[in-house]
């Protein structure tokens, strides 16, 4: 995503959780593994009554009785990830691949 208007309202429902995206970014959601992962970008995510700001770099559990704080993890592989998605996105806009 590289680009939210001000008017829109990005929101993504996850079993009792749901995030709200602040920023454009690359997001993670991850329904096998309940937890939300932020490579790039700002989500602020709801979980009943309490909400949490997850920030890049940062994943959060969304499991029933998980810690109720962000992890800050290593994003060299989301660094990857994004680079070769771009590139995959250049050379679909030029017609290759």
């Amino acid at each position: 995503m590289d680009q939210i208007d001000p008017q829109n309202y990005l929101r993504i429902d996850e079993g009792n959780s749901s995030a709200r995206i602040l920023k454009p970014g690359l997001y993670d959601f991850d329904l096998q593994q309940n937890q939300i992962r932020v490579f790039d970008g700002e989500a602020m995510v709801q979980e009943g009554d309490r909400q949490i700001k997850l920030k890049a770099d940062h994943e959060l559990a969304v499991a029933p009785n998980a810690p109720e704080k962000t992890e800050k993890f290593d994003n060299k592989a989301g660094k990857r990830r994004r680079s070769v998605s771009l590139e995959q996105l250049a050379i679909g806009l030029r017609g290759g691949g």
